[in-house]
């Protein structure tokens, strides 16, 4: 265990993008599943389920995309790693992902008939409240997705013959999670700015007809 170490924190000149990305994790010929948390072009934070030692070469794999570098810092479950070449962030955000762990389940909601207005005496939310549990809606019909592509994804022969749909369906969940995001904020022009996705964002930021 000598070689774990609290992460360094260098001065950072590349974008750094929050991410909750799932990808293979191959080292020394094996191979497991692991989460990306956050990525530049130049390197990643990723989490496994093993402690990676300081130094050692690993490739991380998204769908068709692949990356190789050393592990610079590992905590536990998180390390660190440099990417020997620059990758490209956007194609990495929108490739399908291949977690196989069915334990993430969309959040359960209970619902009561005293929880919806009918009847003079009820009174009706207004705007403002319509627009928040809108976000609310919209987060967890992404949960369901990411939930349900879980699972799709844990058969390997779907993976094989479906392989262009579960990438549709994996953009559509980040798409659903950004427009909670978008929908929630006091800021909605700041909000579409940092969506991760570049089509996306270019389409909410179209210049209005005349």
């Amino acid at each position: 265990m000598g070689f774990v170490v609290e992460p360094a924190k260098p001065s950072r000149t590349t974008e750094r993008r929050t991410v909750f990305l799932a990808g293979i994790l191959g080292l020394g010929g094996s191979a497991s599943e692991c989460r990306l948390r956050n990525l530049t072009e130049l390197g990643a934070m990723v989490e496994c389920e093993s402690t990676m030692p300081i130094g050692s070469t690993v490739i991380i794999a998204r769908g068709e995309l692949s990356a190789t570098g050393e592990v610079k810092w590992s905590n536990g479950a998180q390390f660190g790693m440099k990417f020997s070449e620059k990758i490209d962030i956007e194609k990495w955000l929108v490739e399908p992902f291949t977690n196989t762990d069915a334990s993430r389940k969309p959040v359960k909601r209970r619902l009561s008939p005293d929880s919806l207005p009918s009847g003079k005496d009820k009174e009706f939310p207004d705007d403002e409240t319509i627009i928040a549990r809108l976000a609310e809606e919209l987060l967890y019909v992404s949960r369901i997705v990411e939930a349900v592509g879980v699972v799709l994804v844990s058969d390997p022969l779907l993976r094989l013959r479906h392989a262009a749909s579960l990438q549709q369906l994996d953009i559509g969940q980040q798409m659903l999670s950004e427009l909670a995001r978008i929908v929630s904020s006091g800021d909605k022009v700041s909000s579409v700015s940092q969506v991760a996705t570049g089509p996306m964002r270019g389409r909410l930021l179209r210049a209005k007809p005349i």
